[in-house]
């Protein structure tokens, strides 16, 4: 609980912020100057929500009876070799967060870039799909200004996000995370996949930058930024990405380079051989009980992650005194505490008074160039 008072003028004198005398508190209840929201950064990376495929008739899925088998799939690509480039591997929350090799399970039918439905007729086997599975249902939909789009165009998913797709065939490597789990966990996702609309996208990424956002640096970030479902973070990228300030030059730094490649090739190996995805393997990380070599090793490795992301900052003294420690979380009456290793409280204020500063700092220097921040595009129904 926390008890606010409020006085009528300035106040005389040092603020005291838990025990020890600071100039000023800011609205984020940090030592610093910073009250407002923080801005959207032009230069920031692109990302996207994935797509709104609206019909689960576009996928081939052994455990969904509304898709098609798999064998069919099968089927289809040994009779029409031809229409493989019209059946991408489809990736969900799923395999991101439970599947050990974070490998999709499912296949999507894509036809979203045809335009006239006479052009349906030479893809066969999968037009006939969509249209027994995906269209009775389009037809049921209702005459207003979001479904008449869905109706007349009814082999084509609700929302492509073909900006996204062309940012993705110019990408060595894409990000991509879960817009709402128990952890921040980022994924290296194929280049070759059709995206569910329940993950963030992040193309033309690096592993430079996969140390800046999985890091604890940006933890702290996202989650006083984002919002939660029950316990879990809802990871809200408008809010904590687009704001994030990155390190100077980060995607050319080969210290975050280094640190992004080691933890993410530990991480990889670590989930097949225990057979276990990301957020079993983060329950483990964050068990205060679990101190297996290899669960010490990840630790390890994100610390030194975390390390290389405060120097890229070039603070340092930050660097030298990052120690993580286990930290019981408040739990429902009845239930077991859990703990994370994370940063003591009063090191994540410090971290995120730092980084308000900086976003203040980059917005000004923005405005003054002239950049402009181009609107939001996650939500927008980019077929219609």
């Amino acid at each position: 609980m926390s008890v606010i008072h409020i006085a009528n003028g300035s106040p005389a004198g040092l603020a005291e912020l838990d025990a020890r005398s600071v100039k000023r508190i800011s609205a984020y209840l940090v030592e610093g100057n910073n009250d407002a929201s923080p801005a959207p950064l032009a230069q920031n990376p692109y990302y996207s929500l994935g797509s709104k495929i609206y019909g689960q008739g576009f996928l081939f899925d052994d455990h969904d009876p509304a898709a098609s088998p798999i064998s069919q799939c099968e089927k289809i690509l040994r009779m029409r070799p031809d229409l493989s480039n019209r059946i991408k591997p489809y990736l969900g929350g799923e395999e991101v967060n439970v599947s050990p090799s974070q490998q999709p399970s499912r296949f999507a039918i894509y036809l979203s870039d045809i335009q006239e439905e006479g052009e349906l007729a030479d893809l066969g086997p999968l037009a006939d799909i969509v249209r027994e599975k995906v269209l009775p249902e389009r037809r049921k939909l209702g005459n207003n200004p979001n479904n008449i789009p869905l109706k007349r165009k009814w082999w084509a998913y609700q929302a492509h996000r073909p900006k996204l797709y062309t940012q993705i065939s110019q990408s060595q490597l894409v990000l991509c995370n879960s817009q709402v789990s128990p952890h921040l966990a980022f994924a290296v996702a194929p280049t070759n996949a059709i995206f569910a609309h329940t993950l963030n996208v992040i193309p033309r990424a690096s592993l430079a930058m996969f140390t800046c956002i999985q890091s604890r640096n940006h933890e702290v970030w996202a989650r006083f930024f984002s919002s939660s479902m029950k316990d879990d973070l809802r990871y809200t990228p408008s809010d904590c990405f687009r704001t994030f300030p990155f390190p100077v030059n980060f995607a050319t730094n080969p210290a975050l380079e280094t640190a992004g490649e080691a933890y993410h090739s530990f991480r990889a190996q670590f989930m097949v051989d225990r057979n276990e995805g990301l957020t079993k393997t983060y329950n483990r990380f964050h068990a205060r009980g679990e101190n297996a070599p290899d669960v010490a090793r990840l630790r390890a490795l994100h610390a030194e992650m975390d390390a290389a992301v405060l120097r890229a900052y070039s603070w340092d003294e930050l660097a030298d005194r990052a120690a993580p420690e286990f930290i019981e979380q408040d739990a429902d009456e009845g239930k077991t505490p859990k703990t994370r290793l994370d940063w003591p409280a009063e090191f994540k204020d410090e971290v995120l008074a730092r980084l308000l500063a900086l976003n203040t700092e980059r917005a000004a220097a923005e405005r003054a160039a002239g950049l402009v921040v181009a609107p939001d595009d996650e939500e927008e129904d980019e077929d219609a």
